[in-house]
């Protein structure tokens, strides 16, 4: 059927809108007239106004009372030594780190950062059931201060305000541990070695490095290392050298003066024997210039050796008497049976360089032929043998060994 649409009268009216509009004026006149009656009680009724007073009073009482108990409870520094400590017994170092004061002196370095930390407080056995807060709270000099108890040690700490707040209410704190920074650590070992903290080599960009302190006595082979400052704790240091064994210590270092000096290095094993190894080519080459006569600079340099001092020059000088012969000259010179003693190293108080020794002894076998001392023609030929032996200092220098202090004895007796 088709939909015709229509045109609207002027005054046509339509039932349901009526009763709507209707309705919504009913319940408005109605809350109107409650109010108004409210209102005329209130006026005529001073007992009814004293109660809703009272009873808004109460309201708003309560809730101021509950903000302050809110605002109280994230402002309770003893709240926040709780955080932090409960951190530290959840092996949360992270968490427990960002508890740490910011300023005076908390600037990252190498030894004052979030691993060395939980290194250091991993050490304190705080996780476990066995760190424990103390219900008292420790005074001193006026002081509060909040201490947990581990295996080994405690850790005390102060709750203080950083002058901020949070949201405008919050009153902002950090944590202040007392006695948990050592100030001018010292390390001294010798000046050859390295040296690491914790696995950290010491360097110009972690500590300071001081071959003339005046703070600790230095010998002339030693150098100090200076850590400014560093958490207090147990560390592993470690001394290590090209040469030298690697050797560790374990230290405590506090709050109070801290100096630890380093033992003397025991040399790697087998590097005196090494070298010692290698001397018999060092003598055999003496020897046969001392059988060529050659002066003595020319002998040592054939050898490999440093100019000759004073001493060694005269001890050569013996040799090449030993081998001259007024009435012969010999025929051959063997040497054999190498056998060489070393002894232990150290450090020289004076140049502050590594010294050794070490000794070789070994046979000669040697012949010779004696001539007619008229017609200086052919006589007679000999064999002999003897006891040989050398000696002499070894000296690390720049980086590798040096022979001096040279001694050798040839044995040989030739008339």
């Amino acid at each position: 059927m088709p939909f015709h649409v229509g045109r609207v009268v002027p005054g046509t009216t339509f039932p349901e809108f009526e009763r709507e509009d209707e309705k919504d004026m009913s319940e408005k006149q109605q809350n109107t007239v409650q109010n108004q009656a409210v209102q005329n009680e209130k006026k005529n009724n001073p007992q009814l106004r004293l109660l809703i007073f009272l009873i808004e009073l109460i309201v708003l009482i309560a809730a101021i009372a509950g903000s302050v108990v809110l605002v109280k409870s994230y402002n309770d520094p003893k709240r926040v030594a709780d955080s932090y400590f409960n951190a530290l017994k959840a092996g949360d170092y992270a968490t427990a780190y960002s508890y740490l004061q910011t300023e005076d002196g908390m600037e990252t370095s190498a030894f004052l950062n979030a691993d060395v930390y939980a290194s250091v407080m991993e050490e304190y056995g705080f996780t476990g059931e066995t760190a424990d807060v103390r219900d008292s709270i420790e005074k001193e000099y006026g002081e509060t201060y909040y201490v947990l108890d581990a295996g080994k040690g405690t850790h005390a700490i102060q709750v203080v305000e950083t002058g901020k707040k949070n949201w405008f209410f919050f009153q902002e704190y950090e944590v202040r541990p007392y006695n948990f920074y050592a100030e001018d650590v010292y390390i001294t070992a010798p000046k050859v070695m390295t040296v690491s903290v914790n696995g950290i080599e010491l360097n110009s960009g972690n500590s300071t490095r001081d071959d003339h302190s005046s703070e600790v006595y230095l010998s002339a082979y030693e150098t100090a290392y200076k850590i400014d400052r560093m958490f207090v704790g147990d560390y592993r240091i470690q001394v290590s050298g090209d040469v030298f064994q690697t050797y560790t210590e374990d230290v405590t270092v506090n709050a109070y003066y801290n100096v630890f000096m380093m033992e003397i290095p025991t040399l790697k094993e087998g590097t005196l024997e090494r070298i010692a190894e290698t001397l018999p080519d060092t003598i055999q080459s003496l020897y046969q210039s001392a059988l060529n006569g050659d002066d003595t600079q020319t002998a040592f340099a054939a050898a490999g050796l440093h100019e000759p001092s004073e001493t060694e020059a005269g001890r050569y000088e013996v040799l090449m008497d030993d081998f001259y012969l007024s009435d012969g000259y010999f025929t051959e010179v063997t040497l054999s049976e190498f056998e060489a003693e070393t002894y232990g190293g150290y450090f020289d108080w004076e140049t502050g360089e590594y010294r050794s020794n070490i000794t070789m002894d070994f046979n000669i076998a040697y012949s010779y032929d004696i001539l007619d001392w008229w017609t200086e023609s052919y006589y007679e030929s000999k064999e002999s043998e003897a006891y040989g032996y050398f000696s002499c200092d070894l000296i690390y220098r720049n980086g590798e060994w040096v022979l001096e202090e040279i001694y050798i004895s040839s044995g040989v007796y030739a008339w």
